[in-house]
């Protein structure tokens, strides 16, 4: 196995296939795939996604931070262990004959906290050891998030944890395997710079390759309903994302060869970017705040450029809006001040192709729709409503730049 520049042992999840002659985009790390994966199948879909590996590898872990990421209450449920009532909830006759719920203690505590507007991740834990009287119950479940009626609405993001075992064709089409395998990166923070314990994870780094080998999850239905609903609801996101993320999902939803043949047409399609983003301009702060300084450059010009060739100076303010609040970021959000405020001054300093922007995309789009049609998309997306001055001026922008304004003094001080 190759080593890093100390000396560790390394492994990567490798991509399902890159068919670019340009060199490959970075791979992210693997816990960055798999949350964004499980997000974006949460978002689209009632799929579950379940991290498929060998005990005592972090799976419950990784739920868990997952949780405090999101802001969520986090519950986990072990299936093994727990009494049929505790699972699956059950139907009571009361001493008056009265057929009465008894909702699984889970259930009430997801419900609870959905309706105090809190969001919820729920872990369904040790699904390859669910009694066989339970699997009705929890396919039901994870395909309609109901218990006798009963349905978990708001931000509820459902996942299973399991070891490798046998399933059933019903289960394989309700769920999306992610494979948990073991991490050499893991052991390698575990053991640190210790020689004894670096030497022991050299000697056992044949083991960990064999238990890679041994628990490759069952691959993905040929094809599916859901997994094309998905793909419809969630096509234009899907596509927005860099390549790595992208062939990674894709790599989830579908066998092997559909999914590189999928990889393989989107690659072709050059100018798929810039296209997409214009019939979706709202998908551009998302792209924006998510880049990193020299790609929010290239998308910012890129779009913008598009539009001034396509004929579209019209769509030339809403992008611009949605650009901007890229960069400034979401309202509210935190920890990411810094990234803001470099973001915004790359954007507003100079770059090579500044000038053609402005010549070709937004001095036309001024010329033809005027100042007052620039503010009147500002205004109808909420990005910023013009006062008399700064003061009495309102809107998402001037918000989030207050507080990066109030954030960039209290750390300069």
């Amino acid at each position: 196995m190759p080593r890093d520049s100390k000396g560790r042992f390394t492994s990567e999840v490798a991509p399902l296939g890159n068919h670019s002659e340009t060199p490959p985009e970075p791979l992210p790390p693997r816990d960055e795939l798999v949350r964004n994966a499980i997000e974006f199948i949460s978002r689209h879909s009632t799929l579950m996604p379940v991290l498929h590996g060998a005990s005592t590898w972090g799976k419950t872990r990784f739920a868990e931070e997952l949780a405090q990421e999101r802001g969520a209450d986090f519950t986990r449920l072990l299936l093994q262990h727990g009494k049929p009532d505790d699972i699956a909830g059950a139907q009571v006759i009361d001493a008056q004959g009265e057929l009465n719920i008894a909702l699984a203690w889970w259930f009430k505590k997801a419900r609870v906290a959905l309706r105090e507007g809190r969001k919820v991740v729920l872990l369904l834990d040790e699904l390859n050891l669910v009694r066989e009287e339970l699997i009705g119950a929890i396919y039901t479940f994870v395909r309609d998030r109901d218990m006798y009626g009963h349905v978990l609405k708001g931000d509820v993001l459902v996942m299973g944890a399991c070891n490798p075992g046998t399933w059933d064709e019903a289960f394989r089409r309700r769920v999306v395997w992610i494979n948990w395998e073991p991490s050499i990166e893991l052991v390698n923070r575990i053991a640190g710079d210790d020689f004894l314990a670096q030497t022991a994870v050299s000697v056992l780094t044949p083991a960990f390759e064999q238990q890679r080998t041994q628990q490759i999850p069952p691959p993905p239905p040929e094809a599916t309903p859901a997994v094309i609903d998905l793909l419809h609801s969630g096509g234009e996101e899907l596509l927005a994302m860099s390549k790595p993320h992208r062939d990674y999902i894709l790599g989830l939803l579908m066998v092997r060869p559909l999914a590189e043949k999928v990889m393989r047409e989107l690659e072709s399609m050059g100018a798929l970017s810039s296209a997409l983003l214009l019939r979706n301009p709202a998908v551009v702060r998302k792209v924006i705040r998510e880049a990193t300084i020299p790609d929010v450059i290239a998308i910012g010009t890129s779009v913008l450029l598009a539009a001034a060739d396509a004929g579209r100076l019209d769509l030339v303010p809403t992008l611009i809006c949605h650009i901007q609040m890229g960069l400034a970021g979401e309202v509210g959000s935190t920890g990411n001040e810094d990234d803001c405020i470099e973001k915004l001054g790359a954007w507003f300093g100079d770059w090579p192709v500044r000038d053609e922007v402005l010549a070709k995309a937004i001095t036309p789009a001024v010329q033809t729709l005027g100042e007052k049609g620039f503010f009147d998309v500002a205004e109808t997306l909420g990005f910023l409503k013009v006062g008399d001055s700064w003061e009495k001026t309102d809107g998402e922008y001037r918000v989030r730049l207050m507080e990066l304004i109030k954030w960039d003094e209290k750390n300069s001080a």
